[in-house]
């Protein structure tokens, strides 16, 4: 099938470092301060990066899990590289069953 990758051990870095089970920081600057929010989700830390980045007043909106920082676009396409693996992956699987 061309869609079946050839080696499904294989992810993606960004895939694999981003993980829906750890905590996540959002952290914002708004002139000289920091403002931080610890979320217990990737959804929760998307939805209020995206929350501060409409503020407006609130400038270098990230997120950082225990490893990496990235920007709510870097942050974006990794979820959605992720989402697309596991649906390949759950195809494949009831493929082969």
């Amino acid at each position: 099938m061309p869609w079946r990758r050839r080696n499904p051990d294989c992810r993606m870095e960004l895939q694999a470092r981003v993980s829906e089970h750890m905590p996540f920081v959002v952290q914002a600057k708004l002139d000289d301060h920091t403002l931080a929010a610890m979320t217990a989700t990737a959804k929760e830390a998307f939805a209020r990066a995206i929350e501060w980045h409409e503020f407006g007043r609130l400038t270098s909106v990230s997120i950082h899990d225990s490893t990496n920082s990235y920007s709510i676009d870097a942050f974006a396409l990794a979820m959605a590289l992720r989402e697309i693996a596991e649906t390949v992956d759950g195809a494949a699987k009831e493929t082969d069953e």
